[in-house]
């Protein structure tokens, strides 16, 4: 797009070349205003040439039979630049650009916003419904297997979209929108788009200010570990527990983590949580057996972005002799979904965390994607079935007879089974019959504080009478 004070000269050129390259370098001060107002990387406007002409842009719109601004975000593109380097990355980029670049039209403005973020002014299109099509299009072919330079990375991305003018009279309000819409999108399970309606503002806000306080409560350490026992099912002993985080809030109180745990994440903070869990459980862990509680192995689930950082490593070794807990009172809980994503690398990492001499429960289990090929090769201890098999397996025949399938596999190939979600004595009962290891769930106990937990620990009276 040429860099023009003069509104009858402003005209649209869409495509990336190299703009600033190719001026001559005796002309510095065009060379220098070229490199303001174009990234360098997909010499495509940036953000600043907006500003600069946004008068003559408003102009454009005004002029056009048909006009919306379209906020494209490459999902997770930091997880890129972390893992495969910031060189693959910028390739990367300048390859989106350019299928971008294949869907817009000659009419059509394309900037660079920011590192991963994307606006395009559409006037190409007639109506809102091909302008539809043109989104759906445009996220179709942004979901997609990359490969450059012989390495490979799946990429997505959250598309918002605003309409001139029913969505913002003037750019600014149309771009702040459509980026409203993407965010919307982006919380909505990504790898989508949106349209924008007034009713996202309030819920982005609300979503803002809970990441705020999420911060916040990471260094103010407002979370409680709740630990929810595992039973022998064959002697009703306490055998062990799943350590659940808790955000303490002070002012809303208890905040489930099915709340913020997706949230911390997406903003980049579950690696700071994870380790407040991993302490506090093997510092508590610590205490009780210091106390002369029996001992016993507690879980803490790690999550994707943990797994994928390799210091995750070290940092258990860390918190394992900080606390001098023995690495055998440590379990770790992953789901199964998150093995299907890159077997190989998770095998590695997971065979590490054993080496550590620690067991590992793949959670979840029939819920994901994985085959019973891979099964095999997993390197765990533990499989828990979900909840989901366990509700009707007492009126359910079939359900029943996966359950038994389930366990007979598990026991098959040297791995204990723990069924989730038990509460009623009738699971408790078929169960037993197909010798399953361990059972979870709220016909012993729901999750607890530290305190109750203790007095457990004191006595399992109550949790072995709830056997017979």
């Amino acid at each position: 797009m040429e860099i023009s004070h003069n509104k009858s000269n402003f005209r649209i050129d869409n495509k990336s070349n190299n703009k600033c390259n190719s001026i001559k370098s005796e002309d510095c001060e065009k060379k220098r205003r070229c490199l303001a107002f174009y990234n360098s990387l997909t010499n495509i406007p940036n953000f600043n040439y907006i500003k600069e002409n946004i008068s003559k842009i408003v102009d454009l719109i005004e002029q056009s039979e048909f006009a919306a601004i379209v906020y494209i975000n490459i999902n997770d593109f930091r997880n890129v630049n972390y893992d495969l380097g910031y060189k693959f990355g910028d390739k990367l980029i300048v390859k989106v650009v350019s299928i971008i670049e294949e869907h817009i039209k000659d009419k059509d403005m394309l900037c660079h916003i920011s590192t991963d973020k994307f606006g395009v002014l559409v006037r190409s299109v007639k109506n809102e419904l091909e302008l539809a099509g043109l989104v759906y299009s445009l996220a179709q072919s942004l979901e997609k297997s990359v490969t450059i330079e012989d390495k490979s990375v799946y990429i997505s991305a959250s598309l918002g979209v605003s309409i001139y003018p029913r969505d913002g009279k003037d750019l600014e309000e149309l771009i702040r929108n459509a980026d409203t819409a993407m965010s919307f999108a982006k919380i909505s399970g990504k790898s989508n788009y949106k349209f924008f309606e007034s009713s996202m503002r309030k819920q982005i806000l609300e979503r803002v200010e809970l990441e705020k306080e999420l911060r916040e409560a990471v260094e103010n350490k407002e979370f409680i570990i709740f630990y929810q026992p595992k039973i022998n099912i064959s002697t009703g002993e306490l055998e062990g527990a799943e350590a659940l985080v808790r955000w303490i809030h002070p002012t809303k109180g208890i905040i489930s983590p099915t709340v913020f745990i997706k949230l911390a994440e997406e903003v980049g903070i579950i690696e700071k949580i994870g380790e407040i869990v991993i302490k506090t459980v093997c510092l508590q862990n610590k205490k009780w057996q210091e106390e002369g509680y029996k001992k016993l192995a507690i879980a803490v689930n790690l999550s994707v972005d943990q797994l994928k950082n390799n210091s995750v490593i070290n940092l258990i070794k860390k918190i394992l002799n900080d606390t001098e807990l023995e690495s055998k009172w440590l379990e770790i809980e992953i789901t199964e979904s998150i093995i299907m994503e890159d077997f190989r690398y998770y095998k590695k990492m997971l065979n590490k965390i054993r080496d550590l001499g620690i067991k590992v429960y793949l959670d979840d289990f029939g819920t994901g994607y994985s085959s019973l090929s891979y099964l095999k090769d997993i390197p765990i201890d533990y499989i828990k079935i979900d909840k989901s098999f366990i509700d009707d397996i007492t009126e359910d025949k079939r359900q029943s007879a996966i359950v038994s399938a389930l366990i007979q596999l598990a026991h098959g190939i040297d791995l204990k089974v723990v069924a989730e979600g038990v509460e009623e004595h009738s699971q408790l009962k078929i169960l037993r019959e197909y010798n399953c290891d361990l059972v979870q769930g709220y016909i012993f106990s729901k999750p607890v504080s530290k305190e109750d937990f203790e007095k457990m620990l004191k006595s399992n009276n109550q949790l072995v009478h709830k056997l017979r």
